[in-house]
């Protein structure tokens, strides 16, 4: 439950403050996007660390389906970033998933050459590469 109520923290931080002159078809776009990313998590979680038998499972096959749909969501909705042509929340935060299942798995976005652009021009940020540099 935590997980899902920091989601909705997330979501009302983003649209109370980082993306307030979005239209509400993009706010819908972000929401869509964190929750895809968010399932994805989830699922990792559960094979990292509860069901660790059905990690090899999940990252040849779960792990892939779920990237083809949020690749799909990211070319329907997405400009340079996830829903827009400047980063929101729901880039940081399929970042960090990203970033999380590389722990297990060291190339995750292999395959998804849209997904592997985004990231790139993700850690091109000044912003990115403070963080990271940390």
């Amino acid at each position: 439950m935590d997980i899902v109520q920091t989601l909705a923290i997330y979501q009302y931080i983003s649209r109370k403050y980082l993306s307030k002159d979005m239209d509400e078809v993009t706010n819908v776009h972000l929401d869509i996007m964190m929750n895809g990313w968010n399932d994805l998590l989830l699922l990792y979680y559960k094979h990292a660390f509860q069901d660790k038998t059905g990690l090899p499972e999940f990252l040849s096959i779960s792990r892939k389906k779920h990237l083809t749909n949020l690749e799909n969501l990211y070319i329907r909705y997405g400009k340079r970033f996830m829903v827009s042509d400047v980063p929101t929340i729901a880039d940081a935060f399929a970042y960090s998933t990203v970033i999380d299942m590389e722990r297990k798995c060291e190339d995750s976005l292999e395959g998804f050459p849209t997904l592997k652009k985004w990231r790139a021009d993700f850690e091109s940020l000044d912003e990115v590469k403070a963080y990271l540099a940390l």
